[in-house]
């Protein structure tokens, strides 16, 4: 009878056993993957105040720009070609970013973004339970007839590297929000080409009256 007993509960001890194990295992697989999307930092953030390098090249693109403008002409067609370098375009990047978190509520990501090697890389942090889920987006931006392309490199959440298909669907999404902005077209219509010269720089061709409306739109 003993024998019997113990046959009969035999299956259920072991099926409590395999519940707790599967649960063990989705428990430790849930730990491992909050470990390796949350961090305890944000991403890096724009000084709020440009330093006095950062003023002096500032001053350096206007003053590039302008001289540019002039020779160019007024003509409705007038187009400037420019080129900048590394350090100028993150000095723009940085210029932009000042002003959009003057406009970025409490709850909004923080978002930062800076060029290295001829590549746009943003990224954007959200606070969760105490902790941070960042974002890291690297693109190869280019701009043909007044239309962005962001060619994806490269897209992570924490540690964890996600899909190409994943961040390219983010960002037609995100394109689709933001072109309907009056500020983004015109920024868009200013710009008739933007591609990269091999050596990290950037060269720009602006549709000059264009470029003067843009301007005056982001002060």
């Amino acid at each position: 009878m003993t024998d019997q007993k113990t046959e009969k509960k035999a299956p259920r001890h072991t099926l409590r056993n395999t519940i707790i194990a599967v649960a063990a295992v989705i428990i430790a697989l849930t730990a491992v993957l909050m470990l390796t999307i949350l961090e305890f930092t944000p991403i890096r953030q724009t000084a709020p105040v440009p330093s006095i390098a950062e003023q002096i090249t500032m001053a350096q693109v206007l003053g590039k720009f302008m001289r540019s403008i002039q020779q160019a002409g007024s003509s409705q067609h007038s187009t400037v070609t420019m080129e900048f370098t590394e350090a100028e375009i993150n000095v723009i990047l940085a210029t932009l970013l000042r002003i959009a978190d003057q406009q970025r509520k409490p709850d909004d990501p923080q978002i930062y973004a800076y060029w290295q090697q001829g590549k746009l890389y943003t990224e954007a942090s959200v606070k969760c339970w105490g902790t941070f889920v960042n974002l890291r987006l690297g693109t190869l931006p280019t701009i043909s007839n007044h239309t962005l392309q962001l060619p994806v490199e490269s897209l992570s959440v924490g540690k964890m590297p996600l899909p190409r298909t994943m961040a390219e669907k983010i960002i037609h999404e995100q394109l689709d929000r933001h072109t309907s902005h009056k500020r983004f077209k015109m920024v868009l219509q200013a710009v008739d080409s933007l591609k990269h010269t091999g050596n990290g720089n950037v060269e720009l061709i602006l549709n000059v009256p264009q470029a003067q409306q843009a301007i005056m739109s982001l002060l």
